[in-house]
Parts: structure tokens; C-alpha cells; sequence
């Protein structure tokens, strides 16, 4: 296996003349400052909220669909062509 070290601070990865990561976040940087010089930061409380419940619905989700998966017991293994080189694993 041939490793190369690649440096940091290489001008690869700080290009500034055409559009890059750096670019994207000195964009992103301007734009969250100029959002959060507002007086009134109930839109982050809100966002947060949107935030918390979209996470808990997702877990919730998950854990739901995990107890109909265990439910379902009903698996078929199959022989691919390949099966002996693979001991009949699949993936």
C-alpha cells in the first residue's frame, strides 16, 4: 500500500480563485454572523425546536421499525454462483 503524505496547507486546499470550501465557508461564515447580530434570537429557539423534533421523530421511527423488523422473522438465505469463495456471505 503506497501512503503519500499530503500536506494541510497546500494550496489545494485553500484555492480562492475559482469556487471552492473556502469560499463556501467564508460565505457561510458572513452569513450566520449577519443572522445572529439580530436583537431578536427567537428564531434560533425555534429552529432548535424544529430541530429537536425532527431528531426524536427520526429515533422514534427507527426504534418502531426495528420491533416490526425483529417481528419479522421470516429471512430466506440464498446461494449466489459465487458461493464458495464468499462462505456464503452475502454483502
Amino acid at each position: 500500500m503506497n501512503l503519500n503524505y499530503v500536506d494541510p496547507n497546500a494550496a489545494l486546499y485553500y484555492n480562492f480563485s475559482t469556487l471552492s470550501a473556502s469560499w463556501i465557508a467564508l460565505i457561510e461564515y458572513f452569513k450566520l454572523v449577519s443572522l445572529s447580530m439580530k436583537k431578536d434570537l427567537s428564531v434560533f429557539m425555534r429552529m432548535g425546536f424544529l430541530g429537536a423534533v425532527c431528531v426524536l421523530s427520526m429515533i422514534t421511527f427507527v426504534v418502531i421499525y426495528g420491533f416490526i423488523s425483529m417481528g419479522n422473522t421470516t429471512y430466506e438465505f440464498k446461494t449466489t454462483p459465487g458461493d464458495s469463495e464468499t462462505k456464503g456471505l452475502l454483502w
